[in-house]
């Protein structure tokens, strides 16, 4: 058995664990600062950021808000299913629908200048989330 080969695999395993486990940290420290940096562009009236950074790059940033959907109170998914039914959205949602094929249906409706009936809309708790989109140059 090729021993080289099996360690080059462990300790390829180790090194991405350790990796992944880096970027949860920094993910969770990405989720920390995003809101206030969010929160002083928005008091301040500043549309995009650039920074540069130590290793010499240069970054944007910008808010980028996306729409999401899920439950309204005390709804279930077959009522939304049922209402995009009888909306004439059925071809466009199976019964068992995911929120984010749903989500992405209303961004398209909404990108063209309409939306998604009202029966369905009052069955939707929709939000804006809100992050920091970064542009490497």
């Amino acid at each position: 058995m090729n021993t080289n080969m099996a360690k080059e695999l462990a300790e390829t395993i180790s090194r991405k664990r350790k990796m992944e486990r880096e970027i949860k940290a920094l993910s969770k420290r990405v989720r920390e600062l995003e809101a206030p940096i969010l929160d002083e562009m928005a008091i301040e009236g500043v549309p995009r950021l650039t920074i540069n950074i130590d290793d010499g790059s240069t970054v944007t940033l910008s808010p980028s808000t996306i729409e999401r959907c899920g439950l309204a109170q005390e709804c279930t998914k077959q009522q939304v299913a049922g209402a995009l039914v009888a909306s004439g959205l059925g071809d466009l949602v199976k019964q068992d629908f995911n929120f984010n094929s749903l989500s992405a249906l209303l961004r398209e409706a909404r990108g063209d200048g309409g939306d998604l009936p009202d029966t369905v809309l009052n069955l939707l708790d929709i939000r804006e989330d809100v992050s920091i989109r970064a542009t490497f140059s």
